[in-house]
């Protein structure tokens, strides 16, 4: 075998098929037909810039070129760089790119990194490269540009230039792109080299695909990314690759809040997919090279067990750093029933809500664990209102007048306020004042509301037990209880009813009731009958407590907010409700509200 008589120099970049047709070319073969024969290659194997050992040896031999100079423009200069796994998914074998601007200058038709899945623009003419004839948007083999048309007939010198960006993302991918093909290492989150980003993207394709792309190419930004496939199984046309490559640059970019945010998209997806995708990334960190992914990832995962967004296993595992806690943990973790748990779930200040697996779960914030801790101190000392009844031996009806008139107080259990009180606090009213309320004078007196305002006396240290007798109750009774009153600047205000009350809070008078039971009004004066009971307010405290609520109905007229909006915050404990449990109607601390509005942006001040 003798070598050719005309044998041009190597062009920088070229590759070994664009370097055979130049030469074809030059010795005046009108097909490069009869170099193949001599090379012992097929038509194919010139298509996808894949030489033999052989072909190369022979080649040498015609060009007088060295064969290691030869084998670098070859496809097979990468499938031994990457390996056979990486080079079945980034280097394009069947179909081709070319650059527009070098196809009209005609001297390289082709380049070897063109071949690379991550590669798409010219670093020459910085013109986006194609792969699909614009006339039929069918793919484009190497034979197309040899003859410079598509079998539709569409002239490849027709073809439209895309100019790139300035400025870009993709610019800046791609800058990135050519420094790893000329160096050996390129700077990233860390100093990486070819073969090191093509593993990364390679696992990293697996969390993204399916996903909706972050970035915005060529109005692409709604589209979906797309996964990569191996040549066995057909290749991506251009831009779905450009748009996959471009979307994984852009997460390691910003590291690692870009990353936080498309894990934060892949936790969505349904948990059967998510499951196997996250089994094939985690394969990354065989490689020690990507620990700091790792850390970022591991800590991810972490985050989401302690909010116990993830499996059981894992929550475990972090339990002691718990944000959320569901019906489960409560009970095993404070012994619990359910029904003082089911009392948690009925506060939706106290919830959240997490998402597992594409389902909302609702779930018991850590941040009110403090209220759980209170309770676990109280419960010990809790009783109810019955066995109150026992310990005084009063009437269940005389403890709702104790309670009523504040003599006896309520405890918040749980968050809710209901008929349970602290044993030392009764066993204290018993040893002070029990013998009051079962004191002979005041049956003869007539009415127990007796009882109840000597009790106020002697707890104003107005008068004192040893006063106690039938001529006190007749004479000086009334003249120390105006002093009570005097004392306590009660007397000589205008006072409303409760029906005017009712009719001032808009509410039922049920509602009012439920109210002065749970504290949230308190009677200036109660007067015991046999039949009814009567309620008096002074008018004063009902003005303050109408001039620092607001319904919601009157918050939409007087604020730029929805009525809608405000009942979500409500439902989600932003703002506290006030006759919550106690009417339909939804009351609002008005400071509160306006603080979280001008929070929010919707009132400047």
């Amino acid at each position: 075998m003798e070598s050719l008589l005309f044998r041009p120099s190597l062009l920088q970049g070229e590759s070994l098929s664009n370097y055979v047709y130049r030469l074809s070319k030059v010795n005046g073969y009108s097909t490069s037909h009869y170099i193949l024969k001599t090379l012992g290659m097929k038509n194919h194997q010139y298509y996808s810039n894949s030489f033999s050992y052989d072909a190369i040896k022979n080649l040498a031999i015609l060009s007088l070129k060295s064969e290691e100079e030869l084998f670098e423009r070859s496809a097979e200069f990468y499938l031994q760089k990457l390996g056979k796994q990486l080079s079945n998914i980034f280097l394009i074998k069947t179909t081709i790119k070319f650059c527009p601007s070098c196809y009209e200058v005609g001297d390289i038709i082709h380049k070897r990194d063109w071949q690379l899945t991550l590669v798409h623009y010219c670093d020459s003419h910085k013109v986006q490269l194609i792969d699909m004839c614009q006339g039929c948007e069918s793919k484009l083999n190497f034979g197309a540009l040899i003859t410079g048309y598509c079998p539709c007939g569409f002239h490849l010198l027709e073809s439209q230039v895309s100019h790139i960006e300035t400025g870009s993302l993709f610019e800046e991918y791609q800058e990135f792109t050519y420094l790893l093909l000329e160096k050996k290492t390129a700077p990233f989150i860390i100093p990486v080299s070819l073969k090191d980003f093509l593993t990364l993207a390679s696992k990293t394709i697996t969390l993204l695909g399916g996903m909706s792309s972050f970035v915005m190419l060529d109005d692409l930004n709604d589209r979906e990314i797309p996964s990569f496939t191996s040549r066995y199984q057909g290749e991506l046309e251009n831009e779905r690759l450009k748009l996959a490559m471009v979307n994984i640059f852009w997460m390691y970019s910003n590291f690692p809040s870009n990353f936080y945010k498309a894990m934060d998209d892949f936790y969505q997806k349904p948990y059967t997919n998510r499951k196997y995708q996250k089994k094939q990334f985690e394969t990354l960190f065989e490689n020690p090279r990507f620990e700091v992914i790792q850390s970022a990832y591991e800590g991810y995962w972490n985050l989401q067990a302690r909010k116990q967004n993830v499996h059981r296993a894992l929550n475990e595992k972090y339990s002691d750093q718990k944000y959320n806690y569901t019906k489960k943990d409560l009970i095993k973790k404070y012994n619990l029933t359910r029904n003082e748990v089911d009392t948690l779930w009925r506060k939706p200040r106290f919830l959240k809500e997490v998402t597992r697996g594409g389902n909302t779960y609702k779930v018991f914030s850590a941040e009110f664990e403090h209220e759980i801790n209170e309770y676990m101190l109280l419960k010990p000392h809790l009783v109810t209102r019955k066995e109150v009844c026992k310990m005084l031996k009063i009437s269940d009806f005389l403890a709702m007048r104790l309670v009523g008139t504040q003599l006896l107080r309520c405890k918040e259990v749980l968050g809710r306020e209901g008929y349970f009180f602290d044993i030392r606090e009764v066993q204290k009213f018993k040893e002070r004042y029990n013998s009051i309320l079962h004191n002979p004078i005041f049956v003869e007196y007539g009415e127990i509301s007796a009882a109840i305002k000597i009790i106020k006396l002697i707890k104003s240290k107005i008068i004192s037990t040893d006063e106690l007798s039938i001529e006190f109750l007749q004479s000086e009774f009334p003249r120390y209880e105006k002093i009570w009153f005097a004392n306590h600047q009660l007397r000589g205000k205008q006072v409303y009813s409760l029906e005017q009350v009712r009719e001032r809070l808009r509410v039922d008078g049920k509602a009012v009731h439920k109210m002065i039971d749970k504290g949230v009004l308190i009677p200036f004066e109660i007067r015991f009958h046999t039949e009814s009971n009567r309620y008096y307010f002074l008018k004063e405290e009902i003005d303050l407590f109408l001039s620092v609520h607001i319904k919601i109905a009157d918050a939409v007229l007087a604020y730029p907010v929805s009525k809608i909006t405000l009942q979500r915050w409500v439902n989600k404990g932003i703002l506290q409700n006030v006759l919550e449990g106690i009417s339909n109607t939804n009351l609002l601390i008005e400071r509160e509200l306006k603080e979280e509005l001008l929070r929010r942006g919707y009132i400047l001040s």
